[in-house]
């Protein structure tokens, strides 16, 4: 087995097979959330109900600070299964757009996620806001789906206008496309 460390900012990871280490770098314990969230003067998180999966980078949620809020991954892109034609949204059903959606729906659906936004970029062309999306699954157990998504190949890092992540380190999102590339 290949041996490597741990991709998450500020957080040590002893060493692992490379198998493990990629799980558990999915992860971020609320201490080292907690610290992120309190060094940036930019950034917001709050805990939101999953009202709706829309597809394999985006859901729809009610949050304290608004209802039916449409928020889309940040750093990431799955293949389609709907796109925007003349103001309409119409089936756009790309090769493992599906399986992506299905991912995401076994992730998130009917739960309650943390969203964590930069507040200089929030929200996108279409409206929706940018996000990192956590679930709490426990103590010191925080899966980052953005990330998850990307490491098990059901979405590609997606780096657009200088965005760069305050969760992980700034490659790690490059570091895990690359390690489920050559998984597949």
């Amino acid at each position: 087995f290949a041996l490597i460390y741990g991709f998450i900012k500020d957080k040590v990871i002893d060493i692992f097979t490379e198998e493990e280490i990629v799980k558990s770098a999915y992860y971020i314990s609320d201490k080292s959330l907690e610290e992120t969230l309190s060094d940036s003067l930019f950034t917001v998180s709050e805990e939101c109900s999953v009202t709706r999966v829309v597809d394999g980078d985006t859901i729809d949620v009610d949050c304290p600070s608004g209802k039916n809020q449409s928020v889309r991954y940040l750093l990431i892109d799955t293949p389609e299964v709907w796109k925007k034609v003349s103001g309409k949204w119409i089936e756009d059903n790309q090769c493992y757009g599906k399986e992506a959606s299905k991912m995401n729906k076994s992730l998130v659906e009917n739960k309650k996620v943390i969203l964590i936004s930069n507040t200089l970029e929030p929200k996108d062309y279409y409206n929706r806001k940018l996000s990192h999306v956590l679930i709490n699954e426990g103590k010191d157990k925080n899966l980052i789906v953005n990330l998850f998504l990307v490491g098990e190949g059901f979405a590609k890092f997606e780096e657009y206008r200088g965005v760069m992540s305050f969760i992980y380190e700034d490659n790690a999102m490059k570091k895990m496309e690359n390690i489920a590339k050559e998984n597949k």
